[in-house]
């Protein structure tokens, strides 16, 4: 709700810089503040002007009293001349000067006032004053007293205007409201009481006599009179309660006004009314009535006076207070404004320097400090700021550190790829090396099997030989028991047994050759096996020195050195085979050898007819148990023989699978070399990006 409200307001003081900003909140600010100092100040003003219309008011006020006294003198002079006195016809022509000269002066206080209902009435007044004037000689005593008495009236609402044009019946204050009213209302009505007093009482005096009429109206003139005493009193009591100065100033002079006035009650009570004789003289009364007036007018001028006093300490009271609010006012204005401009420059000094920084910033210059002298929410931007940069510093000397870093590892890995690239096209060439020899030691083992096949069956035939010469011999050891009569037979069977011996020497002879064979194979084997050993060892650290991505290839070069180790230790076994066949087969050439040594001699000594029977049984025996001999190794031979098959077979199974992995690695390897190109070329494009980045990063300027 607040963002909605906010909304408008917000897009407007986002338009606008800090000058701005300042001089429309400013001028929003001085809207309400000027509006309400303008109410103020008229307000304030309007109370002095108020107060200086009621000065006029008094003044106005003041300049009708004289007046009021002299038209009361004249009705009491008129009303004395009506009498009979016409000695007071001076007097009156005197106080009708007086009057005149009393008009005139008015005049110019009503014309500087300006009060428009006071100069009608005044007008009024003066008109009245010229008609009674014309024709008061023509006049009886009570159309005078009338005529006068009204001119009197239109006085005292003179003055009763007067005061609602000047606000001095609205006064705001207690005391001055209380004296306004004891002068205005009280007063000047106890005046013109008195002096109705003073010509009523006058006139009974002269004549000794009153009349019932008359004394109505000298009760009621008395009893209004002593309403209005105590009305006077009451007011100056409660004027002095809310100010006790006036009582100090008033206080004396009031009471004495307050004691004649009722001196002069008393006097009225006793020779108007109590005293029936009327003994005392008209002028008696008319001077204790005169007295009174006096004292009146004389108490009356006191409190015109201090009244005006006090209007006058009201208003430099009001202008003093005025002026020191103008003054507060424009001291806190002035010093809103040089706090408006320091908080305005302030706040464009950090926003200048936060530019600045982030000016230099934008230029690569991250080695400043942004100090801030405030301590406002811009001191908190500016700390952030300064945290940005001391962290972008960390930053970037960490990315400097690792482009440096990362371009040196990106040519020891361009280095390590070429190095990877050369070891693994050695290990493919070696791998191929490999896979040739393999088919060697394949083609090698399929014709060792062949040759051993052959061996298999030349050893069958001598153990199927040696069998038939040991049946031989027996017979021959029969026959040689029998006599000379089988000496044809022997000599038969002899010739047979050199055959078969010429026969078995031949076998044992093509066997020790290839025997020899086998020998040379399993060397060529056991060549090809270390060779391949060796391959598999350099393939090893050559995957090792690939690293991660060496790892597959460690695992096949890891197969293919176990199977050359396989392979070795076949060939080994069959190497010691071999040895043994070979070491068999000269026994069998060495006892073949003997055989036909004997065999020949047994013919040369059967051809002779002349060895003994027991020579001829005793070599036949011989015969027989090396015959049987040879049967026995002929069938060792036999059982070798298939073991050496079955080596040669297990030999060029393993052989197919060297061939096989040869073949794998092969793959693997040229794969791995397709990899190495491209970590080659990844090493190179990072190398480049290194380089890059380091350009980069060096635009940048950083703390020590």
């Amino acid at each position: 709700m607040s963002t909605k409200i906010l909304l408008p307001f917000t897009k407007v003081i986002s338009r606008l810089n800090y000058a701005q900003k300042f001089i429309l909140i400013s001028f929003l600010f001085c809207i309400p503040i000027i509006m309400l100092f303008v109410i103020w100040f008229n307000t304030h003003q309007e109370k002095i002007d108020i107060t200086h219309q009621e000065q006029k008011g008094i003044t106005s006020i003041n300049s009708i009293i004289p007046l009021f006294l002299a038209v009361q003198e004249h009705r009491a002079l008129y009303s004395s001349y009506t009498n009979g006195l016409t000695n007071v016809k001076p007097d009156i022509e005197t106080t009708e000067k007086e009057i005149d000269t009393q008009i005139q002066k008015i005049d110019q206080v009503v014309a500087q006032n300006e009060f428009a209902d006071s100069s009608k009435q005044w007008q009024s007044i003066q008109a009245d004053w010229k008609t009674l004037q014309t024709e008061q000689f023509s006049l009886n005593n009570a159309d005078s007293f009338d005529r006068h008495t009204a001119i009197i009236n239109k006085m005292n609402n003179f003055v009763l205007i007067t005061a609602d044009d000047s606000g001095m019946s609205l006064d705001t204050e207690i005391d001055s409201y209380y004296l306004m009213d004891v002068f205005v209302n009280q007063l000047t009505q106890t005046m013109e009481k008195n002096a109705q007093l003073r010509g009523e009482g006058q006139n009974i005096l002269q004549k000794k006599k009153i009349t019932e009429a008359e004394l109505v109206d000298i009760l009621l003139e008395k009893g209004q009179m002593q309403s209005l005493r105590d009305g006077i009193a009451d007011s100056l009591d409660t004027a002095y309660k809310n100010n006790s100065q006036l009582e100090s100033i008033l206080g004396a002079q009031g009471k004495t006004t307050l004691a004649t006035l009722d001196q002069f009650l008393t006097t009225v009570n006793n020779d108007l009314i109590t005293d029936k004789t009327f003994a005392t003289t008209p002028s008696t009364f008319y001077d204790a009535a005169t007295q009174t007036i006096e004292a009146t007018h004389t108490f009356t001028t006191s409190i015109s006076n201090e009244l005006n006093e006090l209007l006058q300490q009201r208003i430099h009271r009001l202008t003093e207070s005025r002026n020191i609010i103008i003054g507060i006012t424009i001291l806190a204005l002035l010093l809103v404004t040089l706090f408006y401009l320091a908080f305005y420059r302030s706040v464009r000094e950090a926003v200048q320097r936060l530019r600045d920084g982030a000016t230099a910033m934008a230029s690569g210059d991250l080695s400043q400090h942004i100090h801030l002298t405030t301590q406002d929410e811009l001191r908190q931007v500016g700390d952030a700021f300064n945290q940005t940069i001391q962290e972008l510093n960390l930053l970037l000397r960490r990315n400097q550190d690792i482009a440096a870093q990362s371009s040196a590892a990106s040519i020891q890995l361009k280095d390590v790829a070429n190095e990877s690239t050369q070891a693994m096209q050695q290990i493919a060439e070696a791998i191929q090396g490999v896979s040739s020899g393999t088919d060697t030691q394949k083609k090698a083992t399929e014709e060792t099997a062949n040759a051993m096949n052959e061996m298999s069956v030349g050893i069958a035939r001598i153990a199927e030989s040696a069998s038939e010469v040991a049946e031989s011999s027996i017979q021959a050891t029969g026959r040689a028991q029998f006599g000379d009569q089988q000496l044809v037979s022997a000599v038969n069977q002899m010739e047979s047994i050199r055959d078969s011996v010429h026969q078995s020497g031949d076998t044992v002879k093509v066997l020790a050759e290839h025997s020899q064979e086998i020998g040379q194979i399993v060397t060529v084997i056991m060549n090809i096996a270390a060779q391949t050993q060796l391959l598999s060892l350099n393939a090893n650290i050559e995957a090792a020195r690939a690293g991660e991505h060496g790892r597959g290839f460690a695992v096949v070069a890891g197969e293919v050195g176990k199977l050359a180790e396989q392979t070795k230790s076949s060939v080994g076994l069959i190497s010691r085979l071999v040895a043994d066949i070979e070491q068999l087969v000269q026994q069998a050439v060495q006892s073949m050898e003997q055989t036909q040594t004997e065999t020949e001699s047994g013919i040369e000594a059967i051809q002779n007819a002349h060895q003994t029977l027991n020579g001829i049984l005793n070599a036949t025996q011989l015969v027989s148990a090396q015959i049987q001999e040879v049967s026995a190794t002929s069938e060792e031979i036999s059982a070798g023989m298939e073991e050496v098959t079955a080596s040669i077979v297990e030999v060029s199974e393993v052989s197919m699978r060297t061939s096989d992995e040869a073949e794998t690695m092969a793959a693997a390897t040229e794969q791995q070399l397709a990899s190495m190109e491209e970590i080659n070329a990844s090493a190179e494009s990072l190398s480049d990006m290194s380089t890059q980045l380091q350009e980069d990063l060096s635009k940048f300027k950083l703390r020590d």
